[in-house]
């Protein structure tokens, strides 16, 4: 293969992607700008929430709320009745993203982005709306429509569970809404700007760059298929570059034992001894769509991670004790999953770091990566493992 082909598709790729970029496309909008788009927890329920709860026309026929209600076929019996909307509602086992209730009718509703599903999550869900003794429906809300998996739907019947997504139902809804409000007002605005956000989330804004053109030669293909696969090994590469500079980074500063792997970097805070088991909580770096960081309790000898419930049920003094000073420390919007609590890692620009799509920042490190692993090592040393240094450690 003649280099000058590769060197000439790169460059002809190049220029086209320089004049793709300026096109007018759903990429412009408020939440691609602060790197929100996918924050399924603080973004997308409240924003769905914020619309769900307010009623926009005297009559009521035409709200916000109602439209949803169609849209995801509630029984048209119900459709009607006065409903309550509650976010995060919190029940005995968890959470719930959603819960829509009225006289003879709840729906719950579970919303999925990137966030992996929690063991029974639905199961636990159903148990909920059973005890509420009317009909109910559990919605399960993806970018695509996907299936839960079964360790969330458990012994649940699966016909109760609605599958419903963002590039359809959401989408379907948003633009109704738009239907009923002034295209003048600020109704509109917000309705359009959230529109563009769901749209170039889903990879509906038709946003691809069409280079299939170039392909016009088997040389060019060819060349292609070089370009593919070096993309793949060095996108490895920077990851694994990643993991090991801020792994030195990290041993370095704690002087705490830690392990660098291609895949992450597992520090050990402190450990404790339960009947013939070691128990340690563990700070990890690791990448989960989103470049993340954690605070979880691993069982040394399967060097697996325990869930949060059985880290409390086993060893509760140890479990609650860092907990709390975990959630003392000042880490951006910490949340948490049913491993652990976790955090999303930035750039020196404030940038997450999306490894599934390669984002900006990510392909960025290629010529950064010395600045951007000093910073995020820096950064991670003095706000999540410093401050528990002045803690006695088992």
């Amino acid at each position: 293969m003649d280099i000058d082909v590769i060197e000439d598709l790169l460059k002809t790729a190049s220029q086209r992607r320089k004049i793709d970029m300026a096109r007018e496309t759903p990429a412009y909008n408020i939440l691609a700008a602060i790197d929100e788009e996918r924050d399924e927890a603080h973004i997308h329920s409240k924003i769905i929430y914020f619309l769900l709860d307010r009623t926009y026309n005297q009559n009521e026929t035409d709200d916000f709320l109602h439209l949803f209600l169609r849209e995801i076929k509630i029984p048209e019996e119900s459709v009607n009745c006065q409903w309550r909307v509650y976010r995060e509602q919190v029940f005995e086992e968890g959470r719930i993203d959603f819960v829509m209730e009225c006289e003879k009718f709840c729906a719950a509703i579970e919303m999925k982005i990137d966030a992996k599903d929690g063991d029974r999550q639905l199961e636990r869900y159903d148990r909920f709306c059973k005890q509420k003794e009317k009909e109910y429906r559990i919605y399960y809300l993806t970018l695509d429509g996907r299936a839960p998996g079964r360790q969330s739907a458990g012994s649940m019947d699966r016909h109760r569970i609605f599958l419903i997504s963002f590039q359809n139902e959401i989408l379907n809804w948003l633009q109704k809404c738009m239907g009923t409000v002034d295209k003048n007002s600020y109704r509109h605005s917000f309705l359009k700007q959230y529109e563009g956000a769901v749209r170039h989330m889903t990879g509906l804004d038709g946003g691809e760059m069409n280079v299939k053109d170039l392909l016009a030669s088997t040389d060019m293909a060819k060349a292609a298929l070089l370009i593919r696969d070096g993309f793949a090994k060095k996108m490895e590469e920077v990851a694994e570059d990643l993991f090991r500079n801020t792994g030195d980074i990290l041993k370095k500063k704690s002087q705490l034992e830690t392990h660098v792997y291609s895949d992450c970097v597992d520090v050990f805070v402190d450990r404790i001894q339960y009947k013939k088991g070691t128990y340690c909580l563990v700070f990890e770096l690791a990448i989960d769509y989103y470049l993340y960081a954690s605070f979880g309790f691993l069982e040394e000898s399967e060097n697996t991670f325990i869930t949060l419930d059985d880290a409390e049920r086993l060893f509760p003094e140890f479990y609650h004790t860092w907990l709390e000073r975990v959630r003392a420390l000042d880490l951006p919007k910490l949340k948490q999953s049913a491993y652990t609590l976790w955090y999303y890692i930035g750039n020196t620009r404030g940038e997450k770091l999306n490894f599934k799509e390669n984002s900006d920042s990510v392909l960025e490190l290629i010529d950064e990566m010395d600045i951007q692993s000093q910073y995020i090592g820096t950064a991670i040393f003095k706000k999540a493992l410093k401050p528990l240094l002045q803690y006695e450690l088992h």
